[in-house]
């Protein structure tokens, strides 16, 4: 299930459509846009955090993002 969140925001992330400082949805809105439940989307988060493309906000519902080379 997060497999599917973590496709979705790393494909945006790395084709630039989110950039470094973008606002990610919260966590209420991607789990209804994308049909899945809110653990599968602080999973997600969590996966891409520890790949460094996205730094959490305020606890896991908003982050921003980061470029593929990290900056």
């Amino acid at each position: 299930m997060h497999g599917q969140v973590v496709e979705w925001l790393g494909l945006r992330i790395v084709s630039g459509e989110l950039t470094s400082g973008s606002q990610l949805p919260n966590e209420v809105e991607l789990a209804a846009q994308l049909e899945v439940s809110r653990g599968g989307v602080r999973e997600a988060v969590k996966a891409l955090a520890a790949k460094g493309l996205v730094e959490p906000g305020r606890g896991w519902a908003l982050g921003c993002c980061r470029g593929p080379t990290g900056t």
